[in-house]
């Protein structure tokens, strides 16, 4: 699977960030908003996955998080360069297995995205993650070719 980096740029053109222009059901945004939740914090939108959650930067943090709503988030990565780099290594052991797989090999193959990811950005694969979730998603065949 073949990813295409794209820059997308707030409005004002202040602030400019690369991020994948598809992956699964993930899509770009056409631009960058930044949205404060209830305590004021703000978040930086860039990527859509279908069918409802956002991708956001946090941007005290700079931490990836993932939600159908800022009150709802799950933390994806350290930062956009290594989600950058989560979702180029997912793209790249695409195709996980094929349709005549057997549950074994699906498993394998979670494992091996598991350890590449974990290799990437360590907290990515902790449990209740946006990559934990996609981990287990390839290990119930969820992603056969």
């Amino acid at each position: 699977m073949k990813i295409q980096l794209i820059n997308i740029k707030t409005p004002d053109g202040k602030l400019t960030i690369e991020t994948p222009r598809a992956f699964f059901g993930l899509t770009a945004a056409d631009e960058l908003t930044v949205t404060p939740n209830a305590d004021h914090e703000e978040y930086i939108h860039f990527a859509d996955l279908s069918p409802r959650p956002k991708f956001y930067i946090q941007q005290r943090t700079g931490n990836i998080v993932a939600g159908i709503d800022l009150d709802h988030l799950v933390f994806a990565n350290t930062s956009i360069t290594l989600f950058n780099s989560s979702v180029l290594e997912a793209a790249s052991q695409y195709p996980y297995y094929s349709q005549e797989s057997e549950p074994e090999e699906w498993e394998l193959a979670a494992e091996a995205l598991e350890r590449a990811l974990y290799r990437i950005d360590p907290l990515a694969v902790e449990p209740g993650t946006y990559w934990y979730e996609f981990r287990w998603s390839v290990a119930i065949g969820d992603y056969m070719e």
